[in-house]
Formats: structure tokens, C-alpha cells, sequence
């Protein structure tokens, strides 16, 4: 089907047959249900709220639409500048023209915007941008009331939706003031909220900040449950500040000629800025120097280029590990990375959300196993909660 002119399109003029056949020719892939039934709602403007496990595909849905609505633009809210990046990867991998803001680029991608009140020609169908861009940028909250720019527009996205509870009262405050970046814009403009942990307190309390109708909206609540990630849980059975438990991770056989660790390639969350460098640290110790800089750190902290080598060099094979937080470790898309370990137990808001989201960099291939170890700290086991 060609698309609609203008951003509306009768949803009538749609079938899951058309949508499927139209996918798997222009975009390559076959869609589930569930995702053709999130892209519709984008289609027939109504609000979605969509949960699903890490990797399944979420982002399809939001792409979907592009194929049915001419000169339509989707302003996709990403926390991370390497989630941004993937998001314009693969925006432009199925031949849509995207673009990742940074603050690198967000003085020329504004002035883009800027220059559709003077023109009709469009540079862009997705625009990928941070929440402290789009909600405290002058150069992008003015764009916003752009009426050429809002009348193009058909959905807000925002993507990793769990973050708006659990991080927005806290050390991201951009993502409480990105709430407000739907009421800019048309009333029949899509608000599309997504993550893979999304409890039932947080879902209600995004439902209550977004004002968006859970009753008139689509919502699709899949299982976040992973079959082909094996989870784990291990006491920390040394000093936790000595990180030995983490040994089976380096084994002390390791030569020069080692091509690859025996258990692969791995992640390692921790829950500081400061400990991803210490375990860092200690791993680079326990292998030849050859290989020490194989084993890298990074965390929110670092540059969005420092993290994206990162991930590049990983996915290449040419760096076996990395130590990160998760606002540092969210973006790690990697395929068929065979493990990642959490050190030590989350005792925040939203803690075991957290330890699903870092469970989830696992093995995000169907086709690939994955092992997902927590180690814990003694105090949280029964048998030592006895003893004392």
C-alpha cells in the first residue's frame, strides 16, 4: 500500500495481511501480532503502552507507520546517546532518514527544524533525542510549537518508560520535564510508552504523570520472561570490596596465546561509577598484559563515543568484557553476548527492574544461550539471616 497523504490514514484501509505483507517486503522482516497492533494504534492515533522482554522487538511498532503516512515525523525519546545511535542505525537500515541529536549536532538539527516554518521540504521522518534536549533545550522547546513541525508529527515515543519513575526524582530529572512534551503537541498525536519492566506501581504512577487514558489506549503487557537466559544467583562468598567471586570470570591459566576466555564474553553491572573502574581494574590484573586491554569500564559519566567503541569493539570480538552501570550498560545491543554478571544486589527504587533490564543485555538472539549471574551479598540469604 502507497502512503496516505497528510499524516492520517484510515485504519480500515489496513489489514494484519497488508501490514505483514508490507513489512517483509519494504522492511525486510515478518512482525508479530502484538507489533502490528501497537504500530495500528500509531496509525489510528490513539496512545499505546507497550511491555515486552529486551529484545523482542519493540521498536518495530514505531517504524511501522512510516510506511502508511506520508511526510509523518516520530520524535523518539532515548536516555542513552549509544541507544540513540542504534535507534538511527536501524531507522536508517530500513531506508527511513533519521537522526540521533547529540550535543554535537543539535545546533544544526534545530536550525533543520527550524526551517520547516519557511519550507516544505523535510530532512527527517524519525528524530531520536535525549531527554534534556527535547524537554530543557531552548533550541528544541522551541521547535516544539513549530506548527508545521507539530502538524507532522504522529507519535512521541518515549522509550526505556520505566526510567520516567525510577529515575526521573533522582539523578534524571529530564525525564520527570519530558512528561510534559506530549501536551505540546496536537491532541491526536500517538504517545507511545515502552519498556520491558514496567511492575504494576510504576505503570500506574506513568499513567498518572503522562494523563494518558489506560482505558482508550492500547495496551499490550507481554512477558518479559527470557527461556533463553539462564539465571543464577551466588553468594559473595569473599570481601565484596576484594571482587575475588569474580575469578571464574578470568581463570588464572590464561597465556598470552589465550585467543578467548573459556566463558566468553561479559558484562559486568555494578552499582557505582566508581566500582565499574575498580572492577575494571582488577580484571585487567589477572591477565597477561597482552590482553589487559580487552577488559574496559564505562558508565554515565564517559562520553556516548567512549561507550560506543565500547559496544563496537565487543561486537567485533576485539574486546572480551566490560565493567558498567546500568544507565552506562542500558544501550549494550549485542546479539549473542554469552554473560553477564550483576555484582551485588540493587537496593534501590525499582531494584529488581534493574537487575531485568542488566539480565536482558544477555544473549538478546533467540538463537543464542545466555547466563545471567547475580552475586549477592551474604546478609540477603536465609541461612545467614539464621545465623545472626
Amino acid at each position: 500500500m502507497a502512503p496516505h497523504e497528510g499524516n492520517h490514514c484510515p485504519e480500515s484501509l489496513l489489514s494484519y495481511d497488508s501490514v505483514k505483507k508490507d513489512c517483509e517486503n519494504r522492511l525486510g522482516c515478518t512482525p508479530c501480532k502484538w507489533q502490528i497492533d501497537a504500530a495500528l494504534a500509531t496509525v489510528s492515533r490513539q496512545d499505546a503502552i507497550v511491555i515486552s522482554a529486551t529484545g523482542s522487538g519493540k521498536t518495530l511498532p514505531m517504524l511501522i507507520p512510516l510506511l502508511y503516512l506520508r511526510n509523518a515525523l516520530v520524535i523518539i525519546i532515548s536516555p542513552l546517546t549509544v541507544l540513540c545511535a542504534q535507534f538511527q542505525e536501524l531507522v536508517l537500515k530500513h531506508n527511513f532518514r533519521g537522526i540521533a541529536v547529540t550535543n554535537d549536532n543539535a545546533s544544526d538539527v534545530s536550525k533543520v527544524c527550524a526551517a520547516y516554518r519557511e519550507r516544505h521540504e523535510y530532512e527527517y521522518d524519525v528524530i531520536v533525542i535525549s531527554p534534556e534536549l527535547a524537554a530543557g533545550d531552548p533550541r528544541f522547546t522551541s521547535q516544539w510549537r513549530n506548527e508545521r513541525l507539530r502538524k507532522r508529527s504522529i507519535s512521541v515515543i518515549i522509550d526505556e518508560a520505566h526510567c520516567v519513575p525510577q529515575w526521573g526524582s533522582s539523578f534524571r530529572s529530564g525525564y520527570l520535564d519530558v512528561i510534559q512534551l506530549p501536551f505540546l503537541f496536537p491532541p491526536d498525536t500517538s504517545l507511545y510508552l515502552t519498556s520491558a519492566t514496567l511492575p504494576s506501581a510504576d505503570l500506574k504512577q506513568l499513567i498518572s504523570l503522562t494523563g494518558v487514558s489506560k482505558a482508550s489506549s492500547v495496551v499490550i503487557h507481554r512477558s518479559n520472561e527470557r527461556p533463553n537466559v539462564h539465571i543464577t544467583v551466588q553468594m559473595i562468598r569473599h570481601r565484596v570490596n576484594s571482587y575475588e567471586d569474580l575469578n571464574f570470570l578470568m581463570p588464572s591459566d590464561l597465556t598470552v596465546d589465550s585467543p578467548h576466555l573459556p566463558h566468553g564474553q561479559f558484562i559486568v553491572f555494578c552499582l557505582t561509577r566508581a566500582e565499574t573502574e575498580r572492577v575494571a581494574l582488577f580484571m585487567r590484573a589477572k591477565l597477561p598484559k597482552q590482553h589487559q586491554e580487552k577488559v574496559m569500564w564505562f558508565h554515565a559519566g564517559m562520553t556516548g563515543k567512549h561507550r560506543e567503541k565500547c559496544i563496537d569493539l565487543l561486537k567485533s570480538g576485539k574486546m572480551w568484557g566490560f565493567s558498567a552501570t546500568i544507565a552506562g550498560g542500558l544501550g549494550a545491543d549485542i546479539s549473542n553476548l554469552p554473560t553477564v554478571v550483576a555484582y551485588r544486589v540493587p537496593n534501590q527504587k525499582g531494584g529488581f527492574c534493574q537487575l531485568m533490564q542488566e539480565f536482558g543485555r544477555a544473549a538478546r538472539s533467540p538463537e543464542a544461550e545466555g547466563l545471567a549471574v547475580l552475586l549477592a551479598e551474604p546478609g540477603y540469604f536465609d541461612s545467614i539471616k539464621r545465623e545472626r
